[in-house]
């Protein structure tokens, strides 16, 4: 976790590593379901979510999520509310 997105949370970066993803974006099961089956196969997943932040607001992401098919997790964000709200 980076400092830039710990912020967007506003929260601390150690607070935020070794934490469920659901703890930071609003994930529904079929969603959260889909980005997991297309790591599993090795690819990646692209999808407009909803980050919470520590004061119950929230913003939008467009996020890239990658694996390396054994433990690691890559998320790449960039915050697209304005677009998003447009």
């Amino acid at each position: 976790v980076n400092d830039v997105a710990a912020r967007c949370a506003g929260r601390d970066a150690a607070e935020l590593v070794g934490q469920p993803v659901e703890t930071l974006l609003a994930l529904d099961g079929a969603t959260l379901e889909s980005i997991v089956a297309a790591l599993r196969d090795g690819g990646d997943a692209a999808r407009t979510l909803a980050l919470r932040d520590a004061q119950g607001g929230q913003r939008w992401l467009d996020a890239r999520f990658a694996s390396d098919a054994e433990s690691a997790l890559l998320l790449v964000a960039r915050d697209s509310t304005e677009a998003t709200l447009a």
